[in-house]
């Protein structure tokens, strides 16, 4: 992997969480329109919702391990960070509002 760039997006009808080759980012709280939280290799477990009911939904949830860094767009819009011994640079590239709510936030993620 040299370089890849993908859209993280924290909206009702998406998924927060993206695979870039070799490792796993998440957008998470803080955001705004300039800067986005992203939490690096978060331990993600799948639950059931409501699996006792008739309608059972498959959500992904979040465990407490990773570590986080913070994006902004004017003054740290790229950070390096190393994971299983390999360095990385994570960028964002842009935040842009979605149509239906939420926003997307294009990362791009370089092996340095």
């Amino acid at each position: 992997m040299n370089q890849i760039t993908k859209t993280i997006s924290i909206a009702p009808d998406k998924p927060n969480v993206e695979v870039f080759g070799d490792i796993t980012l998440m957008a998470t709280a803080p955001y705004d329109q300039t800067s986005v939280t992203i939490l690096v290799e978060p331990d993600i477990g799948d639950y059931q919702e409501n699996a006792d009911q008739g309608e059972t939904k498959v959500r992904q949830v979040m465990q407490t391990q990773g570590h986080d860094i913070s994006l902004k767009l004017d003054v740290s819009k790229k950070q390096k960070i190393t994971v299983d011994n390999k360095d990385y640079e994570v960028e964002l590239v842009s935040v842009n509002k979605r149509a239906g709510g939420g926003d997307d936030f294009e990362i791009k993620v370089s092996l340095l």
